[in-house]
């Protein structure tokens, strides 16, 4: 998650803390940033952090044909069906997608220092991925 700042501001494991950190926040942007493979991702989440049931059958089905249909570079986003566990409702977020991550900053709105730190953020949280993956080789 990164805020308006374009700085990560915390684990996003952390499902149980999101809502209270979320506040602490400058005013304004909060994304999340993902790759084209968003899909194994969710597939492999637990329950309790993004699963594709949430113990409604149809919620993947819906999630990727919307995911599928998002315009690459359109300004305004597409509209994505999200899940809430607590509600056990399916509500509706927007998504932004662009072939690099100066285009996605650019159609966020992210400008001059805080492009900068978007990008590095998700620079320094991809490296971090990484030293984890070799880690978890061994």
């Amino acid at each position: 998650m990164l805020n308006v700042e374009g700085t990560r501001f915390c684990n996003e494991g952390a499902i149980s803390q999101l809502g209270s950190v979320s506040k602490r926040q400058p005013a304004g942007l909060a994304c999340y940033v993902t790759d084209a493979n968003w899909s194994e991702t969710v597939a492999k989440a637990p329950l309790d952090h993004g699963a594709p049931n949430f113990g409604m059958d149809d919620f993947y089905d819906v999630l990727k044909a919307d995911m599928d249909a998002v315009e690459i570079g359109n300004p305004e986003g597409s509209t994505v069906t999200g899940a809430n566990l607590a509600e056990r409702k399916m509500m509706k977020g927007t998504v932004f997608a662009a072939n690099t991550l100066e285009e996605l900053a650019d159609l966020l709105g992210y400008e001059g220092e805080a492009k900068q730190n978007f990008l590095d953020s998700i620079a320094h949280y991809n490296e971090l991925c990484r030293g984890r993956y070799r880690l978890w080789q061994r």
